[in-house]
């Protein structure tokens, strides 16, 4: 199997990033077997703020957030757009996929101005049940949200 020799992504804004994201599904399609399954249009946000209980521990089991109406049985993993907005600096939520216990393996949004809203695609395991696991800042947090953007089977 060829090593994958991509760098992190490049910011949202660059003209670089679509590259890196198309080097990203290439490696996968070619060396891993899986294809990307480009989600659409969707009309509503998957997950708003009122769906997450932010008290700065994870959520797993049945608190996990569950794609399975979304993502298909069999995804390897799921490419999301999240974003918060908060009155404070350094909120943060992380994920994780479902069933991992270590902080590690995760993947961060975190506020870095207060009140302006940051906005991250994200690329996450996706486990048999397709739920993921969170943790958000022990705060109340502003505004936020999650989209399935896609998915890799």
């Amino acid at each position: 199997m060829a090593q994958l020799n991509i760098s992190l992504p490049p910011p949202k804004e660059s003209p670089d990033f679509d590259g890196w994201l198309t080097q990203v599904t290439q490696y996968l399609r070619d060396y891993l077997g899986l294809s990307y399954t480009d989600r659409g249009n969707p009309a509503v946000k998957d997950f708003i703020i009122s769906d997450f209980t932010t008290d700065g521990t994870w959520k797993t089991g049945a608190n996990a957030l569950d794609f399975s109406s979304i993502v298909p049985f069999g995804a390897k993993a799921m490419l999301l757009r999240v974003g918060i907005k908060d009155n404070a600096v350094s909120t943060e939520f992380l994920f994780r996929k479902s069933g991992q216990s270590n902080d590690v393996n995760i993947s961060q949004i975190l506020t870095q101005v207060s009140g302006v809203w940051v906005v991250n695609d994200m690329i996450l395991s996706c486990s048999a049940d397709r739920k993921v696991e969170y943790s958000g800042t022990s705060t109340a947090i502003d505004d936020g949200f999650m989209v399935v953007k896609g998915w890799w089977i």
